[in-house]
């Protein structure tokens, strides 16, 4: 489930316009969590118990009492932005998801349980088989979890819709790469955007684009520790990423000098 705000009807903005959204601020809220869900994240299998840890925030750093002596800097982004699918893209994506479905890919069809709001995607809703999850992303936008996209920067988005249809929410104080355990550092915030409409442009924007200045280099670690995976077999990329997480959680408890709940923290923070 992802907390969202939206969606927000841009004057001026029609559909084959491009919208550019730029993050003015976020203030966090002063609680923050990292979770470990079983059945859910890249080591679901090794990790499947449930886990939390609890931060404390401000504008500066994240802490917590489960990770004593380690400061998490602010890096705050939006896990989920993105604008309204047209007609023709919904059709597109149902179509494409349940493919994948059907061939048994993971992919996560619509739901009506607890779905909002309630009177077009609820169990009794008028729309309710074409109200698509925020999981995956696509071409508006969605669950992007992109990291970079932090205070400063700018998003890019296509208009399918007039008036676009803008939403945000889903906020992580901080992330790493890839958040393979599902979760981020996640909390509510205020956050502050400012939208411009570029006309006629989404023909160049079959994805979402992101710029900026300098912003990415507050991400820049001052040093570093790093691991190599290996897949020994030729069926799957994903065997590589798994020994590279495995590697990583090794590697944080060499670099740290003693073991960290039994990789649990490591794991639940990448």
């Amino acid at each position: 489930m992802h907390p969202l705000t939206g969606p927000v009807y841009i004057e001026g903005a029609r559909r084959g316009d491009a919208l550019a959204v730029t993050v003015v601020d976020i203030e966090p809220d002063d609680f923050g969590y990292t979770t470990i869900v079983p059945g859910f994240g890249f080591l679901r299998d090794v990790f499947r118990d449930p886990f939390i840890v609890h931060w404390n925030l401000t504008r500066l750093e994240a802490r917590s009492k489960d990770l004593p002596g380690i400061s998490v800097p602010m890096n705050a982004f939006m896990g989920t932005i993105g604008v309204l699918p047209g007609e023709p893209e919904l059709e597109t994506w149902l179509k494409r998801e349940k493919a994948l479905a059907d061939a048994g890919g993971a992919a996560l069809t619509p739901q009506p349980v607890d779905a909002l709001p309630a009177d077009l995607c609820g169990p009794n809703g008028t729309a309710k088989d074409k109200c698509v999850r925020t999981v995956p992303p696509r071409e508006n936008g969605g669950n992007l979890d992109t990291k970079q996209t932090v205070v400063g920067t700018t998003l890019l988005f296509p208009c399918f819709i007039d008036g676009c249809g803008l939403f945000a929410g889903d906020v992580h104080f901080a992330q790493g790469d890839g958040e393979v355990a599902g979760t981020a550092i996640e909390m509510g915030a205020k956050v502050t955007l400012q939208a411009k409409v570029i006309p006629g442009m989404a023909s160049l924007l079959t994805t979402m684009h992101f710029e900026g200045g300098s912003q990415l280099k507050g991400l820049a670690p001052g040093s570093f520790y790093a691991v190599s995976g290996l897949s020994r077999t030729l069926s799957s990329a994903s065997m590589s990423s798994r020994s590279v997480i495995r590697a990583t959680i090794n590697g944080c408890e060499i670099v740290f000098s003693k073991p960290i709940g039994s990789g649990i923290l490591a794991y639940a923070y990448g």
